[in-house]
């Protein structure tokens, strides 16, 4: 089988990342596969050349597999359709979208909120999102709680388009660690703390603020780390959590890294003592999959949806708090804390098997087969869509 796979957006962005590893696993297996790679500019003219050159470079594949996330593709629903048919009008085998980000739903009654409610069902990011879904042959998203919001949103008149619908969890990596407790915080100026981190892109909905605001509950030896740096356009929101760290007084507790090498990165995570998903919404998380990549002995996260998906495979395997409140995720790390310790835990363990990256590329090779099987050398490209983008 000869697979094609579009890799969108900047190197280090984790939604790049997440379709490299697949490809890398394909060509692991001994698969032929080609690869096309995008980074979009502000330059509209610049950006259609790209995306034609690429999907020129992935032709010859049987099915192609790219990643889909509003920033990625234009951020604005206009310039998001247009540079999805630009791309998908010059393909002409089966494609598979992995969904990243899906929300589409409404959380709490507020102007804003309804606002941007009917923006995510109704604007042209939505009609963008619509089309490709009527294009691809395959959807796929991470988590059960992705496919119900995705469900709603393509609505029970698209019964084809919800039949695409699939669930491919989170793939973890394979990940050797080559150093020591000691040598980690040794190296980190870690030394006589128990260390609590939060790792990945800093913005607000990952709980950052709410972390800062439980320290001074936490016992005057714990140092809260947040590793990472902020997401695009989120510098704002990193001065924030610095100024309300100055005006709690907890400053010298919370130290925020900026972004990490692999070797860096590696360290962090061995010296953590206890690592926290205090995420107050999200879709599927990258960070997760890199705490169980090391079968880390405890994880805490705020009690979600998609947390809940985890301890069906694994009963316990990552501990909950609730309600979403400082007090009760201190409480929650003041009760873990005395329990972590260098060794596996075991429940982690067997969910790290239960997702490595062998296993989940082989439900993606599933999917990749049954859509070659069932489509392989038809085109259902729409040659209608220049009228809405021009």
């Amino acid at each position: 089988m000869k697979l094609g796979y579009l890799h969108i957006g900047p190197p280090q962005h984790g939604v790049r990342r997440y379709g490299q590893l697949i490809a890398s696993e394909a060509r692991r297996r001994g698969l032929t596969i080609i690869e096309a790679n995008v980074t979009l500019t502000e330059d509209r003219k610049r950006n259609r050349e790209m995306l034609a050159k690429a999907a020129q470079q992935l032709r010859s594949a049987e099915v192609i597999h790219f990643q889909h996330n509003k920033l990625l593709w234009g951020n604005k629903g206009r310039l998001q359709l247009y540079y999805l048919w630009v791309f998908m009008r010059n393909c002409s085998c089966p494609l598979v979208v992995t969904l990243h980000d899906v929300y589409l739903q409404r959380r709490h009654l507020t102007w804003n909120s309804i606002v941007d409610y009917a923006q995510n069902m109704y604007g042209l990011g939505a009609l963008a999102l619509r089309w490709m879904l009527s294009q691809v042959q395959q959807t796929l998203v991470c988590t059960e709680e992705e496919a119900r919001r995705l469900d709603q949103f393509v609505g029970s008149r698209n019964i084809a388009d919800r039949s695409k619908i699939r669930v491919v969890p989170h793939f973890v990596e394979e990940r050797t660690v080559t150093v020591s407790l000691a040598s980690a915080r040794r190296t980190l100026g870690l030394e006589g703390v128990r260390t609590v981190t939060l790792l990945g892109w800093i913005f607000p909905r990952k709980g950052h603020q709410l972390l800062v605001e439980a320290i001074p509950e936490l016992p005057p030896d714990v140092k809260v780390i947040f590793a990472g740096r902020p997401s695009d356009n989120c510098g704002w929101f990193a001065e924030e959590i610095l100024m309300l760290a100055k005006t709690m007084e907890v400053e010298d507790r919370l130290r925020i890294t900026g972004y990490l090498s692999e070797e860096e990165l590696e360290r962090y995570l061995v010296a953590t003592d206890l690592a926290i998903c205090p995420f107050k919404n999200c879709s599927a998380s990258g960070s997760l999959s890199t705490w169980i990549s090391v079968a880390h002995p405890t994880i805490l996260a705020f009690d979600l949806p998609q947390i809940s998906e985890y301890n069906r495979l694994e009963p316990g395997a990552i501990k909950t708090f609730q309600p979403y409140t400082p007090a009760a995720l201190a409480q929650a790390i003041r009760q873990l804390l005395p329990t972590c310790g260098e060794s596996h835990a075991p429940a982690v363990e067997r969910l790290r098997q239960r997702l490595s990256m062998p296993a989940i590329f082989d439900e993606h090779l599933s999917h990749y087969r049954r859509v070659t099987a069932t489509l392989h050398g038809e085109s259902s490209k729409s040659k209608h869509l220049k009228y809405w983008i021009g």
